[in-house]
């Protein structure tokens, strides 16, 4: 057991016997002064004997068990009171290591205050209803929107948001929602004239009657834009039809005996046909100078110059798939012609990539 313990519980002793005295002598507790024993009267450690542990009686021993263990540091024989101020010196606080109270912080840069999402200390600005959800960036509640992010990597959502998981370092979102390493769209496009220009964008677009190979980058024509379901005469000699998607071209003239291309009636298309060459060159309807004529009409079209023209409640004829007259649509509709003049409403008559039909398009 510690000494000090001891001390402690002796002076304790002797503060009560001090106290018992006082009584003897006619005095109660509060008549003892300085010098009575007990009282402020300084003690000196050193002049106190080491008492063997077991000559004390159990009564002192008891009482110095439930004291604190005041033993002074060897290495530093502080009295107990300093010793126990020195444990409780925390030194300053150090700010940086979040040992002030964190502040929640519910405004934006621009000062618009946010009602909604974190407030920097663990909790919220507060909270949106069930038809509204909270776009964090701004803490503000917005109604509820559903995300389009079919397909895409990046950009923008259609909401208040992105779409995930957005773009790595050194690349960039591209129109299409994909990403695209930082690259000049100038170089990627120098020997290409359409298609894709490697930064999400596109190297150009190809005219009405081609449609771009993304591989080369070129332009190419649509085999069969412009040829009609019956075919073309093209100088009363030549006759251009399209098989298989395939652009073939016959040279009537070289038929045993002659021939020339005209139109067949009965058939709805061109062909070619042997005998006397008509005077049918750039003609499709008339007489043909050689005792026939050049072509009939469908029923409700107009022969007034030896072309066919179509009009609108006639019947559908070689148009039956639709075609375009400059910037006039007309469109087989219940067996008969309907006329669209595209340019009214700003826009073009054209084939609508890749596998059509005539329409009108931006």
């Amino acid at each position: 057991m510690s000494i000090f313990k001891l001390l402690t519980v002796g002076l304790l002793l002797l503060g009560g016997l001090g106290a018992c005295a006082g009584g003897d002598g006619g005095g109660g507790p509060g008549d003892a002064g300085r010098d009575s024993v007990g009282g402020d009267l300084p003690l000196d450690l050193g002049t106190l004997p080491d008492l063997p542990q077991d000559s004390l009686p159990d009564s002192l021993l008891d009482t110095a068990a439930e004291l604190p263990d005041l033993t002074p540091d060897t290495a530093s024989p502080e009295l107990p009171g300093e010793t126990a101020a020195a444990d409780l010196d925390l030194g300053p606080l150090d700010t940086e290591a979040g040992e002030l109270p964190c502040v929640p912080v519910c405004l934006n840069d621009d000062q618009s205050a946010r009602v909604c999402g974190p407030d920097g200390c663990g909790g919220l600005c507060g909270t949106c209803d069930l038809e509204h959800t909270c776009v964090a960036a701004t803490g503000a509640c917005m109604p509820l929107c559903e995300p389009q992010c079919a397909g895409k990597e990046c950009g923008g959502d259609g909401c208040y948001g992105q779409c995930p998981p957005g773009c790595p370092n050194n690349y960039a979102c591209g129109d299409d929602g994909h990403c695209y390493p930082d690259c000049d769209p100038f170089v990627v496009c120098k020997d290409r004239d359409c298609g894709p220009d490697g930064c999400g964008g596109s190297c150009g677009d190809c005219p009405q009657g081609s449609s771009c190979e993304n591989a080369s980058g070129k332009c190419l024509a649509v085999p069969c834009a412009g040829i009609p379901a019956k075919g073309l005469c093209v100088d009363d000699r030549v006759l251009v039809t399209c098989e298989a998607q395939e652009r073939k071209e016959t040279d009537c003239g070289l038929m045993e005996g002659g021939g020339y291309c005209r139109y067949n009636s009965l058939l709805g298309k061109n062909e070619c046909a042997a005998g006397c060459l008509p005077k049918c060159q750039g003609l499709e309807c008339g007489d043909d100078g050689c005792g026939g004529v050049c072509g009939t009409c469908p029923n409700g079209w107009a022969c007034p110059v030896g072309k066919c023209e179509a009009q609108a409640g006639g019947e559908c004829g070689w148009y039956a798939a639709g075609t375009c007259e400059q910037d006039v649509l007309w469109l087989c509709e219940a067996g008969v012609l309907t006329r669209t003049d595209c340019a009214e409403q700003s826009l073009h008559c054209g084939w609508r990539l890749p596998s059509g039909p005539f329409a009108c398009l931006l």
